[in-house]
């Protein structure tokens, strides 16, 4: 408990820096990059820290929080190439990138347990979602790699869900840090992809990004369900 307490210290540059970005939203430019990334690199501070302390981590805990790690890494690139969301090639290079992200997450996740009933319900919102911006993404020459990235971030959504194990008997508030997560990341992109690809979104930007901010948190606080395993 004493290492939760500190929890609220340790995120808050990542508070500050969210909301710094969220409310001035600049344009494109070095200073929107570095502002833009720096709560992300404060997320992967708290993870590093977390990793590094000198509560005992299993082999398991350690990996995990090294592939959340690589997540954040990958995301923070993927940030700094869409802050010029305009540029279709740095668009693309933004969304593998974010690509490489979730497929880090997903290993993190893990396979078990399966959770068919999860991953049907998932699917079936990928596939509304991705048939909605169908057309923009082949207008933009995108339908290819956005189909890939809709199946990997569904995957992510699905492994974050399913391995939380929300109806056994060992329940704790950390393992909704996971599942929360994913879903704010989730509706992260499809406000971006809307708002992109099918029909202007009014205040798209503190949508897109504020969500984000909140999904990426839940994924580096799921840390700290797996120190409780330990």
């Amino acid at each position: 408990m004493a290492r939760l307490d500190t929890v609220r210290v340790r995120l808050a540059p990542f508070f500050v820096f969210a909301v710094a970005y969220v409310v001035a939203s600049p344009p494109p430019s070095i200073i929107a990059i570095l502002l833009k990334c720096l709560p992300i690199a404060c997320l992967c501070g708290f993870v590093i820290t977390d990793t590094l302390s000198p509560v005992r981590h299993s082999n398991l805990s350690y990996r995990y929080n090294i592939v959340i790690i690589a997540g954040l890494v990958l995301s923070g690139i993927g940030d700094a190439a869409l802050v010029y969301v305009d540029d279709h090639d740095l668009f693309v290079i933004g969304l593998l990138f974010f690509a490489l992200a979730h497929l880090s997450y997903i290993i993190a996740f893990g396979w078990r347990p399966v959770s068919v009933k999860t991953l049907f319900i998932c699917f079936t919102l990928m596939c509304i979602g991705y048939s909605t911006v169908y057309q923009g993404l082949v207008k933009h020459n995108l339908a290819s790699l956005g189909g890939l990235y809709s199946v990997l971030l569904m995957l992510m959504g699905w492994r974050a869900l399913a391995g939380a194990r929300l109806t056994d008997n060992r329940w704790r508030l950390t393992k909704m840090a996971a599942p929360v997560g994913a879903i704010f990341f989730c509706i992260s992109d499809f406000v971006l992809a809307m708002n992109r690809f099918y029909t202007p979104i009014p205040s798209s930007q503190v949508l897109v990004m504020s969500t984000y901010y909140a999904g990426q948190l839940g994924i580096a606080l799921s840390v700290l369900d797996r120190d409780f395993q330990t």
